[in-house]
């Protein structure tokens, strides 16, 4: 910039400058991305109903039958909820490819857990009753950002007759 003032015209001076602080501004990290604030999970069943998360515990279980799955789809939201309804579907979130979600089965001898960020697959392997927890990390790291309480499930009986 020294040499461009000692020897250039005055206004191509100043265009140079003006474009050395523009250059600067595009180059700054000042867009980067907001946090991610996750205050709930919420959990989509097949047939549309879900199960959330309020507070320290969930509204709704999971049931699924022995030997059979149920797909599931998370979602969360990025605020406190408030009441005991499950906040409204156009609030609901998919977690961004950044992150990734563990299931945490508490008796896998019942039940298993195989997902990402988007859906899972919840197998129910013996008769009986377990829990699962959400732990949800930046994507290669040991950061929690957010860990659910764990989330009743109820592997039903199957019926052998039908």
């Amino acid at each position: 910039m020294y040499l461009l003032s000692k020897f250039a015209h005055p206004s191509l001076t100043k265009i140079a400058a003006i474009t050395a602080i523009i250059f600067t501004a595009a180059c700054s990290d000042s867009t980067s991305p907001k946090p991610l604030e996750i205050h709930a999970v919420i959990v989509e069943k097949q047939d549309g109903s879900n199960i959330y998360v309020h507070g320290d515990h969930w509204h709704g279980s999971a049931t699924v039958d022995e030997g059979h799955s149920e797909t599931l789809n998370i979602y969360y939201i990025d605020f406190e909820p408030t009441g005991h309804d499950a906040p409204a579907k156009t609030t609901w979130k998919r977690l961004p490819g950044n992150v990734e979600v563990s299931g945490v089965i508490g008796n896998t001898a019942i039940a298993t857990w195989a997902g990402n960020r988007l859906t899972g697959t919840l197998t129910g392997i013996e008769h009986g009753n377990t829990t699962i927890g959400f732990v949800v990390r930046r994507t290669g790291s040991s950061t929690t950002l957010y860990e659910a309480p764990p989330m009743n499930i109820q592997v039903l009986e199957h019926d052998h007759d039908h």
